[in-house]
């Protein structure tokens, strides 16, 4: 019996994961508020990439940028990002809230590949949490969505570059607009929040990782035979 290499790669992948860490994604230096980095006054790096250009624009209930924490964090893959912490909330009545989140990412090297968004949210009612991002100017055709409207919840999504028609090879710089809507349920009283969004970043495996992977899936593969 032979055995399917995409779907051994994956379980692989998936075990060594599990092994680097027990959770999916943590935290691994102290948050800066969203206003020091907008002023310059405060940089940050999460491994082995640039966090620059921020701006911020919020309409409604938004917190204001002095109450937003930018935090570094790492998925189980070595894969790095940042968290924005912060009371996003849409209260009843006066209309949906907005919060306009825009950055650049920079890597050491052409390495970008990819891109994960999760959220955290709490809605009910007809009320809506929906967190849109985009890449341009630099990707025109894909996005990121997260969005719970009570009955239909997607709290994490997930895009590779190369499934842009503007692929052209991993980025060194990725422009990233990220657009959190929230609409409180008015008949209900009830606000729309979310408190948390993580933002990760694909990167070209390191080496060492991906020798380990091919070392386990040739082993896997003489047991089998």
């Amino acid at each position: 019996m032979t055995m399917n290499i995409r779907n051994l790669t994956a379980v692989l992948l998936t075990l060594f994961c599990v092994s680097i860490s027990s959770a999916t994604i943590v935290q691994t230096g102290p948050g800066i508020l969203l206003q020091d980095l907008i002023d310059g006054t405060a940089t940050l790096t999460s491994g082995d990439k640039t966090f620059e250009d921020f701006n911020y624009a919020g309409t409604g209930d938004v917190p204001d940028p002095t109450l937003i924490n930018v935090i570094p964090i790492e998925d189980c893959d070595g894969n790095f990002g940042i968290r924005f912490q912060g009371a996003f909330l849409d209260l009843p009545g006066g209309g949906a809230s907005d919060a306009l989140i825009s950055y650049t990412v920079v890597a050491p090297g052409p390495m970008i590949i990819g891109a994960d968004l999760f959220a955290n949210t709490t809605v009910s009612g007809s009320g809506l949490v929906q967190i849109s991002e985009t890449f341009l100017p630099d990707f025109t055709d894909i996005s990121l969505n997260v969005f719970d409207n009570g009955t239909v919840t997607q709290l994490g999504d997930s895009v590779m570059l190369d499934t842009s028609a503007d692929y052209t090879g991993p980025v060194m710089r990725l422009p990233v607009q990220k657009d959190i809507l929230l609409l409180a349920d008015d008949n209900g009283g009830v606000a729309g929040t979310v408190s948390l969004i993580d933002q990760i970043y694909h990167q070209v495996p390191e080496p060492s990782a991906f020798s380990l992977v091919l070392i386990g899936l040739v082993g896997m593969i003489r047991r089998r035979k």
